[in-house]
Parts: C-alpha cells; sequence; structure tokens
C-alpha cells in the first residue's frame, strides 16, 4: 500500500488530531503498512548505572533532587549480562542497549561499558545501541570502535515546553549530543515521553524536529508517574490519546523506525496490539531502567496470537 501525502505538515497534522481522529489513525495504519507490513523490531536494554542523577528531570525516578524510592545499583558481571544477551538473541532481539544514568560518563567508567560492548560484539549477533548521556566526540569515537553502531539519546519533548521539564540543562545541549554522536558515525535513536503535561503542538514540535534531524529510531515513552516526582500525580494518557499520538509520529515521521518503550505495562493488551497497528513498529521488551516490564515470553506470544511477527 502507497503512502498517502505523507509526511504531513504541523498544521495538517494538529488539525488531524484535533477532529476525531479516524482520519489519521487510517493514514497512519496506511503507512505502517506499507513501510513494515506485520513485522515488529525487538529491542531492549540493560541498567548500566542508576541513580543518583545530579539533572532535575522532572519524570525522573533516578534524579537526586527528588526523594524517591530507587534503590541505587551495580552493573551485573559480564558473564550475566552475556547470558541475558543470548536470552534476547533467543526470542529474537535485534538491539540491545546499555543505559546510564547522570548528565554523561567519565572516560573511567566509559572503559568498562567499552569492554562490555566488545565482548557482545564478539560473542553474539545483537546490533549494538548506546545510551550514556551528554558525551564528547572522542567519546563517541571510542563507542563505535567497541562496536556500537546507535547512540540514544532522546529530546524528550519539543523545545517549547523542554523548560518544563528540565532546568539543569539545555535542550541545545541535547542537540549537540546528537550531533557529535552522528558526527562519530553513529546512528541515532532519539524520542520522548509523553505525559509530561505537554500540549498536541509540543509533540508535534518535538516529531518534526526528529524528522529534521533525519532519526531513524524514535524511542516513545508514555510516563509512568513516580512519587516523590514532580509529575507524581500526572495521569497516565488514555489509549485513545496514545493512539492517536503514535498515529502522529507515523505521519510525520514516515520512514522512521518507532518504539514503544517505556509505559507499556499502564495499558491493556489489546491497546498494545492496536498501537501496532497505527504506529508502532518496535518494541523494547523485558526490564526497564527502574521498573519491572512486561514476560518476555508473554509479549513474544501476544504478538503472534494477534498475527505479529518478530523482524529477523
Amino acid at each position: 500500500m502507497m503512502s498517502r501525502a505523507l509526511p504531513l505538515d504541523d498544521t495538517k497534522a494538529w488539525r488531524l488530531y484535533q477532529d476525531n481522529g479516524q482520519e489519521l489513525l487510517a493514514l497512519a495504519a496506511a503507512e505502517r503498512e506499507s513501510a513494515s507490513q506485520n513485522r515488529v523490531e525487538l529491542c531492549a536494554i540493560i541498567n548500566a548505572k542508576s541513580a543518583r542523577c545530579s539533572e532535575d528531570c522532572v519524570f525522573c525516578a533516578q534524579s537526586a533532587h527528588y526523594r524517591t524510592d530507587i534503590i541505587q545499583s551495580s552493573l551485573r558481571d559480564v558473564k550475566g549480562i552475556l547470558a541475558y544477551a543470548r536470552m534476547l538473541e533467543g526470542y529474537g532481539v535485534k538491539r540491545l542497549s546499555l543505559v546510564t544514568s547522570g548528565k554523561g560518563v567519565s572516560d573511567g567508567e566509559l572503559e568498562g561499558f567499552l569492554a562490555i560492548y566488545r565482548i557482545l560484539k564478539e560473542h553474539t549477533r545483537l546490533s549494538l545501541c548506546a545510551s550514556h548521556g551528554i558525551i564528547t566526540l572522542e567519546q563517541a569515537r571510542r563507542l563505535k570502535a567497541s562496536g556500537v553502531t546507535r547512540y540514544h539519546h532522546n529530546l524528550e519533548t519539543g523545545e517549547g515546553y523542554f523548560p518544563n521539564v528540565c532546568t539543569t540543562h539545555t535542550y541545545q545541549e541535547r542537540l549537540a549530543a546528537i550531533h557529535t554522536a552522528l558526527e562519530a558515525g553513529l546512528e541515532i535513536c532519539c524520542g520522548g515521553l509523553i505525559g509530561l503535561g505537554e500540549s498536541v503542538r509540543d509533540r508535534i514540535e518535538l516529531a518534526l524536529a526528529l524528522r529534521n534531524l533525519g532519526v531513524e529510531s524514535i524511542p516513545l515513552n508514555v510516563l509512568m508517574p513516580v512519587k516523590g516526582t514532580p509529575l507524581e500525580n500526572n495521569k497516565v494518557v488514555s489509549a485513545s490519546e496514545l493512539l492517536k499520538t503514535v498515529a502522529l509520529f507515523r505521519c510525520l515521521n514516515p520512514t522512521a523506525r518507532i518504539r514503544f518503550a517505556g509505559g507499556r505495562p499502564s495499558f491493556d493488551i489489546q491497546t498494545q496490539m492496536r498501537s501496532l497497528e497505527y504506529g508502532f513498529d518496535a518494541l523494547m521488551i523485558g526490564d526497564y531502567l527502574t521498573r519491572k516490564g512486561m514476560d518476555i515470553e508473554a509479549d513474544i506470544n501476544n504478538l503472534k496470537n494477534n498475527g505479529w511477527y518478530v523482524l529477523e
């Protein structure tokens, strides 16, 4: 099925969202089918460094600015990481990323992570991703040399709303980190979080920024409010809002891989499967950074039972 006058501009995208959403959903479904048919790519993460982060991102359980019940953890041993990676491979997971809390990592910390990437590169077929905050060009180049092919760093929201999300660093610093990774020859995985209190126009601004950057992989997270953070009383977005939002991102970024990442357990299986129809063509499976995710085997079975196939 061919694309139908996509990608949209911001004005039409906003109008379609504000209408009953049916035209937007139909456009997104056609584009999703054209791009990926009934295939879904799987990825996973490993929490490589947890808490306490110097940044004040209002949604984050790991920020040292807030009193949350997050427990600081250390990186599991290399044998454990390799065993986990091989288990993920067996389920058809294509990509794996180490993720660290903090604005960035020191060269000393990075050295330990590079050793893990080299082992994963040698002993698995997984495509390796990295998420270590704001990095230098030299650090990015070392990641690439170790076998990492893609760097993850979210913009989180539209530029206009970003000061409501974080004040300890700027949106421009996040953009600079993305350009640094690109300069080092890495692909980019970059998305954001919905449910922060942002408007539809803020979401459109984020989607267009990602399109202008040429981002190939867009993870969308849904806020799961954390007690102790400024957003602890925010309501989780509705199923209808989720579906229209992923449809919006699909129509504004028709060639990107769009991933349903954090927040997926907040929705029932029917909604999760419908979200695949309207835009998501990738899922992050397994545990999140500070919360349990969905059971991996159950996830795979749900996909199969609903006519979706894991992308080899």
